[in-house]
């Protein structure tokens, strides 16, 4: 899956990482994570691009592919965690298991 460089970048917002924050957990340095997100072309990038991508998706987010679901263009979501559990539905709240 081919993805860009506004993935990146909203996958950097999504997370509220600061590229220093983001420099630090990929190992590539602030400057080329700057060179992604703005696009700029050297030959090298598709490679930092799949690590980037690999990074996020360890830290809980998901690429969609253009086509991905009914209608939709590229995107990117949070993906579903092993122990997610529903939860309670909010009508069903009270003062005894308000946690």
């Amino acid at each position: 899956m081919t993805i860009s460089a506004a993935q990146l970048r909203a996958a950097r917002a999504l997370l509220n990482l600061t590229v220093d924050e983001l420099s630090k957990r990929s190992g590539l340095s602030a400057f080329t994570i700057l060179q992604i997100e703005a696009e700029n072309e050297r030959p090298d990038i598709s490679s930092d691009m799949g690590l980037l991508k690999t990074r996020y998706e360890v830290m809980g987010l998901r690429f969609l592919a253009d086509g991905d679901g009914e209608d939709a263009g590229a995107g990117l979501r949070f993906a579903q965690r092993a122990d997610h559990t529903p939860g309670i539905r909010p009508e069903k709240l009270n003062s005894t298991n308000d946690g």
